[in-house]
């Protein structure tokens, strides 16, 4: 006799089974259901996002720069959790603000930055040299 365990395994292994056997027909059934109700499927769509918000930027990620979810972590983590720059604290997860920096020309990540950070250097062009003149405007502003 089976376990419930058991049970819930092998009809999971049986829907899975029958879903490759008839793959393309249940796709062609989803998109004639989506076209016929296209505002439930947009619905749908916009919960389901909303629900996986946090992942979907953490595989984003992944896809764009790389780095997996736990690097991501890591690399925030051997920042003290803060801005490489200024130091705030960050959080990664839904509706935080950390950035993940990267070079233009290369896609090299850099480190995790606040959005005042990361829109700053952006506005410097990523330069070094402009921010280094700006840096001494500053300095001899102060005098």
């Amino acid at each position: 006799m089976m376990t419930p365990e058991e049970r819930k395994t092998r009809l999971r292994e049986q829907k899975k089974a029958w879903y490759q056997k008839n793959k393309e027909h249940q796709k062609a059934q989803t998109r004639a259901w989506a076209k016929k109700n296209p505002e439930r499927r947009r619905e749908q769509h916009r919960r389901w996002r909303e629900k996986h918000k946090e992942s979907l930027s953490l595989r984003v990620r992944e896809r764009t720069f790389g780095l997996s979810p736990e690097a991501q972590f890591a690399l925030l983590e051997s920042q003290g959790n803060g801005c490489a720059i200024c130091k705030v604290t960050l959080a990664l997860g839904i509706d935080k603000k950390a950035h993940l920096d990267h070079d233009h020309a290369t896609g090299k990540v850099r480190g995790w930055l606040c959005g005042t950070c990361n829109q700053g250097l952006g506005m410097m062009k990523d330069s070094p040299a402009l921010l280094r003149a700006a840096a001494e405007y500053l300095e001899r502003s102060k005098r």
